[in-house]
């Protein structure tokens, strides 16, 4: 840890262990759980704690961060750097029917991130413990201010960290909002994270045989002990809302983020057979980075008539990314297994190679509307232009392309009764298509933006405490995989058809529960051939979560949560599947008054029976699950 983190930390706790005034505000970290929270299983992230079938890299099959498909507080976003809790409350997935009435949504959902809102007063939550494998770390958050003026601050430290890959890593990161309302109708805000982390890495497996290997050990570092992955992290930005009349309101947004890597090693263990056999291959590269300017302002018009109700939203949304990668340099380390720690010497490398550069500059001019007829029915239009120009290539080899599409997106909801809502949508989006994989002859390689289309119907009802929703989709977008050659482009078009059901709840008695579902029939069309499912796609997926705090049991309260998957194919030219797996965590919370303060007391159990299972992502990279693990810690808001 660098020392101008650590006085910053130092700072933190003493100019904030003499404040006498505690308000209610944002930073009740002691407060925090997902659970209770949610309002359907789609995907939610409270702080520490995430849940949900989706997450940032997994909506209907697909990731709305790969596909920069980011917003914050609704405003367009593209970095690299996803914003942490010392800046953010957490994220939503926007997906089915709650990206109903949502502006400007995607076919293929959006994640948005939610703005701390530092409220008045005065506030210091400090967070400490024993997170997986024993690596203890940090957190202290404060807040204060008054109407006019608000802000928080905070950092973390990891000093020992480990994961269940048997990685040693060290992080550290601070962060700062600072809120300005000189009027009423007028508010400024300003964020800024960075963080650093130093990680060794572990190899990635590829699998040549139509049969699992025997299991590798966990825990236990697989790759060599002088790897290393070092990269330095920071988001920027600056919103502004204002209400310029009854009628007009005005909002905007600009962010910054820069991702240095440092130093940076892949290490891969190929063709591996049954026996767990293969070619250990290390890739070094030189220092890359990627730069990343976005953001978005958009003029709002409100207004009613009757029992009529309408919004029109003009948009205009832009982003412009400045990347250099690449510079990668091999080296064969020869014949090994995969339970079998690196031990070679670390070379010496001359990085000669031109790093590519890569440039995106792109605009989205835009028009939305929303109305509403007694709250009965609503209808949601938007209608965008786009101006899309990527450049790419080393030193004057440079090739360039450029896409003028029109997107659009419509969705009609219908309150049949008061406690039931109908929907269907259509939408089609531009999305990203992130980077080539590391086993790939073009890895690295930034891959052009594609059109997306989706269709759905759906509803939702709530009866008492309880709410059921429902949805049958249909998503088509280009679809990326290895080809023959070994490089890693558009094969085709994927199509994702499926149904989703989240049940979500609680009693009187305080109990707080939900269940989710999907089914999703995956298939790619190569040239007009229908061909098997892509690699790393489950037919089906299953979550639970459920959370017991009777009153009676004064702040304790106890949660389980399951995962289920279906079996998934590890390779573009094989049938093979994993098989299906089914994992359980436990845990407990204590919710208590600590000299007059909140705090918590919270211990989680993941993957309780300690089930040992392989996963595959999309470059058909695979890699095991993690075992059992326990966290501790210990929260209080002074």
């Amino acid at each position: 840890m660098s020392n101008p983190a650590q006085r910053l930390i130092a700072s933190l706790v003493i100019a904030f262990s003499t404040l006498t005034h505690v308000a209610d505000s944002y930073a009740q970290r002691s407060q925090e759980s997902a659970i209770t929270a949610a309002e359907d299983s789609f995907g939610l992230t409270v702080g520490a704690e995430s849940i949900g079938l989706y997450n940032s890299n997994s909506v209907r099959g697909f990731s709305p961060a790969v596909a920069a498909n980011v917003r914050l507080d609704g405003l367009y976003m593209d970095v690299d750097a996803s914003p942490s809790s010392r800046v953010s409350t957490g994220s939503t997935i926007r997906a089915g029917i709650n990206a109903i009435a949502y502006l400007f949504p995607a076919p293929t959902g959006v994640l948005d991130y939610d703005l701390i809102d530092p409220s008045p007063g005065s506030l210091l939550s400090v967070r400490t413990g024993i997170d997986h494998y024993l690596s203890p770390f940090l957190q202290m958050d404060y807040a204060l201010g008054t109407d006019t003026w608000s802000q928080s601050t905070g950092a973390q430290w990891r000093p020992d960290g480990h994961d269940q890959k048997g990685n040693a890593q060290r992080s550290w990161e601070v962060g700062t909002i600072q809120r300005w309302r000189p009027t009423e109708a007028l508010e400024f805000t300003a964020f800024h994270q960075h963080s650093e982390l130093t990680r060794q890495v572990e190899p990635y497996f590829f699998f040549a045989a139509d049969a699992l290997p025997p299991k590798p050990p966990r825990n236990r570092l697989l790759g060599q002990s002088w790897s290393s992955y070092d990269y330095d992290l920071s988001l920027s930005g600056l919103t502004a809302a204002a209400r310029l009349s009854e009628q007009w309101r005005l909002s905007a947004g600009v962010f910054y983020s820069h991702y240095l890597i440092n130093d940076d090693m892949s290490e891969l263990i190929t063709d591996v057979d049954a026996s767990g056999t293969g070619d250990r291959t290390a890739l070094l590269s030189a220092n890359q980075r990627f730069l990343k300017t976005s953001g978005e302002i958009r003029l709002l018009r409100a207004w009613s008539s009757a029992a009529l109700t309408h919004e029109v939203a003009i948009a205009v949304r832009g982003r412009r990314t400045d990347s250099r990668y690449g510079g990668y340099v091999e080296i064969p380390l020869g014949r090994t297994t995969i339970a079998t720690p690196g031990a070679a010497p670390r070379p010496a490398v001359t990085f000669d190679e031109p790093l590519t550069a890569d440039n995106i500059e792109q605009t989205n001019v835009g028009i939305g509307y929303r109305g509403s007829w007694e709250r009965r029915i609503a209808l949601t239009v938007g209608l965008q232009r786009v101006r899309y120009d990527k450049s790419a290539g080393t030193g004057a080899e440079i090739e360039s392309g450029s896409a003028r599409p029109t997107l659009y997106d419509a969705s009609l909801s219908w309150r049949a009764t008061p406690g039931l809502v109908l929907y269907a949508s259509v939408a089609r989006g531009l999305e990203d298509s992130g980077v080539a994989p590391t086993n790939a002859l073009n890895r690295g390689e930034i891959l052009p933006a594609i059109l997306t289309r989706q269709r759905e119907i759906g509803g939702r009802t709530e009866w008492r405490n309880a709410r059921l929703t429902a949805a049958v989709f249909d998503i088509e977008k280009p679809y990326a995989g290895l080809l023959a050659d070994g490089r890693f482009l558009f094969a085709g078009t994927v199509r994702h058809t499926g149904a989703e059901l989240s049940v979500s709840g609680s009693t009187q008695s305080g109990l707080s529960y939900l269940f989710g579902g999907l089914l999703l029939d995956a298939q790619i069309d190569e040239h007009g051939v229908a061909t098997r499912r892509p690699v790393s796609i489950a037919p089906w997926a299953l979550t639970s979560n459920i959370d017991y705090a009777p009153s009676a049991w004064h702040g304790w309260s106890v949660d389980i949560g399951g995962n289920a998957l279906g079996p998934r194919h590890i390779r573009r030219d094989s049938s093979f599947e994993l098989p299906e797996r089914i994992t359980f965590d436990v845990g407990a919370r204590y919710r208590f008054k600590l000299t007059g303060h909140q705090a918590e007391l919270r211990a989680q159990i993941t993957n309780v029976t300690d089930e040992f299972n392989w996963s595959v992502d999309g470059g058909e990279s695979l890699y095991y699950e993690p075992a059992r693990s326990m966290r501790l810690y210990f929260t209080v808001d002074l």
